[in-house]
This record gives C-alpha cells, sequence and structure tokens, in this order.
C-alpha cells in the first residue's frame, strides 16, 4: 500500500513540475501568440510582436487562472501617421495637441474602444 501510494505521489509530483516548466518556457510564446491573433482584430491594423518579458504570480499556477503580474514589450517599433501636420512653435503644445487628433493613434484607440463596447 506504501508503494502505491509513494508512486501516485511520485506521478503528481512530477506532473506538477512539467506544469510549471510549461508555463515558464511557454507563456511568453502564448502571450505571443494571442497578441498577434486578437491585436489586429483590436486595434484594425497590422500587430506583431517579438521581444517581450513575462512575471507569473507562481502562487496561481496549477490554479484555475494564472495571474499575469507584469508583460514588458521592449523597444517598441510604432508607426505615427498623421493626415494633417502642422507645427508652430510659438503654439507648440496647442499645434501638437491638433495633429494628434488626425494621428492612426487616434484611430487605433477609437478601434479599440468600439471592440471593447
Amino acid at each position: 500500500m506504501k508503494k502505491i501510494v509513494s508512486i501516485v505521489g511520485g506521478l503528481i509530483a512530477v506532473v506538477i513540475i512539467a506544469v510549471v516548466a510549461f508555463v515558464f518556457l511557454f507563456a511568453g510564446d502564448a502571450i505571443k501568440v494571442a497578441v498577434e491573433e486578437m491585436g489586429p482584430k483590436l486595434t484594425k491594423s497590422d500587430v506583431k510582436l517579438d521581444n517581450i518579458s513575462v512575471k507569473i504570480d507562481t502562487s496561481t499556477i496549477g490554479k484555475d487562472t494564472i495571474v499575469i503580474k507584469e508583460i514588458i514589450i521592449n523597444a517598441p517599433d510604432v508607426i505615427a501617421e498623421f493626415k494633417k501636420f502642422s507645427f508652430n512653435p510659438l503654439k507648440a503644445s496647442a499645434s501638437i495637441q491638433q495633429s494628434l487628433k488626425t494621428s492612426n493613434f487616434i484611430a487605433i484607440q477609437k478601434n479599440v474602444e468600439a471592440f471593447v463596447q
């Protein structure tokens, strides 16, 4: 009987170790896939993710919900596009704010807001 309990305990330990290893090794890849699949649907623009790091709450591994504490995107490459850009050095802040209203950032923000609603 003790031998069976030892074997079952050993198998449970191996499964737990395998799950923890899987989460640590492939969490970044899973997030990358999720971002690259959902990103274009949310923003209606191309989204590609190359360099990320992830911090996971290890106490949640093996539970129904795994808590991700932090996702860091290193050196993002973002292109700003403006339909209309004008710059007045005497009214720098106002002219930048006005130009931003015609940027792709505002269009992306509106797309995300529409998707969330």
